[in-house]
């Protein structure tokens, strides 16, 4: 049943905003054209918030858009540093094949996998869960993820499986600022 819900969702979220990431970087891949080069955008722009009492109560990170406007970050998938473009029109996190096996993700291939329609037809993904995923001083424990392989995603993606969890987030000042 899950399978069904999230499919849905990524269907209705792809009718809503149109093309979404994962559908134009597997297009990018497919038709050999450039991929989006890791970026290093990930800054902390604040100390933490501090309650009247002093406790902490969220850290503030700014993620720089690139020269094409996106927004990168480079987390650390249960101690691996991943670099990922941000995408709010990914309902999960999008994995390549390969940087999924080099963080020691357990792809769940009793299931059946999830099938994403893109512009160039349908891929097939398989689910799995993030044990530790770390954005800066923001620590998440069992992430969602999905995992594709090598040739139908060009770049890492850091779906609402995170940004969802987060306290906050918004587009500001040309710049993404996350609210841990």
């Amino acid at each position: 049943m899950r399978p069904l819900i999230w499919a849905g969702l990524v269907l209705i979220g792809g009718a809503i905003a149109g093309t979404s990431m994962v559908e134009r970087l597997a297009q990018q891949t497919q038709n050999g054209a450039v991929r989006v080069e890791p970026g290093t955008a990930l800054h902390a722009e604040a100390p933490p918030s501090r309650s009247e009492t002093g406790a902490a109560l969220s850290h503030d990170l700014r993620l720089a858009a690139d020269s094409r406007g996106h927004f990168q970050a480079d987390p650390q998938v249960n101690g691996l540093a991943m670099p990922m473009l941000v995408d709010t029109g990914a309902s999960v996190v999008a994995l390549r094949e390969s940087d999924a096996r080099a963080a020691g993700l357990q792809v769940d291939r009793d299931r059946p996998p999830y099938r994403l329609s893109t512009a160039n037809g349908v891929v097939e993904a398989y689910g799995a869960t993030i044990r530790e995923f770390r954005l800066g001083p923001i620590i998440l424990h069992d992430v969602e993820a999905v995992v594709m392989p090598d040739e139908q995603l060009g770049k890492n993606l850091l779906g609402m499986s995170v940004l969802r969890r987060l306290h906050g987030f918004e587009v500001r000042d040309g710049a993404l600022w996350l609210r841990g």
